[in-house]
């Protein structure tokens, strides 16, 4: 019996890695809660699950409010203008649905601006993991974001895909709200670390191990 309770046990790790990630969603949901916090609430989500469920280097609770903190300012004011930027792109369909479907130009810019919504949903994917693991200015944050989902198209939009499944059963089931957060996190990290960890430096990836393994020592 105390072998099965032992930490080291295949089992246990499992049944902690699940606790560990259906609590930081549960953060994710608490501090995403005034809105404007979403962007370093998904930050902070993002790296604790990497650091405290992934890489078992960590505690979930104390890694995400770390995190939460560290990126808050940065995440805050790019998410805020992220969220600008879509109301804008909202009102733009409604207005030009309003001008009547049997205008021609109607379908061609409301398909544009679709388009547009589309990328822009999958850059704010990509963004707030990417502050959480790279310290950049935000312009270059921004910009390097758009390259990489230009460049790894594929996995851009399988991350938008999972996103969406994600988004489709809290909306025929609301009370998925408790788990559909960590259900992506769980499916969306498999995408954002393969994609993440090519653009960084092998040096900077041998720190990042050397940090995790004396943090908490």
């Amino acid at each position: 019996m105390g072998k099965f309770l032992s930490a080291d046990n295949k089992i246990m790790v499992f049944l902690s890695q699940i606790v560990d990630a259906v609590i930081l969603g549960i953060l994710f949901l608490i501090c995403s809660i005034p809105v404007f916090t979403i962007g370093a609430s998904y930050s902070a989500f993002y790296y604790a699950y990497t650091k405290s469920v992934r890489q078992r280097r960590s505690y979930a609770s104390r890694e995400f409010f770390d995190a939460f903190k560290s990126n808050f300012k940065q995440s805050t004011i790019m998410w805020l203008i992220s969220l600008g930027a879509m109301i804008l792109f909202a009102l733009d369909l409604k207005l030009l649905s309003a001008m009547g479907e049997d205008m021609g130009f109607v379908h061609i810019f409301s398909g544009i601006i679709f388009i547009i919504m589309v990328f822009f949903v999958i850059w704010i994917l990509y963004l707030f993991p990417y502050m959480a693991r790279f310290e950049n200015p935000k312009k270059v944050c921004a910009r390097n974001c758009l390259m990489i989902l230009i460049a790894n198209l594929p996995w851009s939009i399988a991350l938008l895909i999972i996103f969406l499944i994600a988004g489709y059963f809290i909306f025929l089931f609301p009370v998925a709200i408790f788990l559909a957060p960590t259900v992506y996190m769980v499916l969306a990290n498999l995408v954002l670390e393969r994609v993440l960890k090519k653009y960084m430096r092998p040096e900077d990836l041998a720190a990042e191990q050397l940090q995790d393994e004396t943090k908490y020592n």
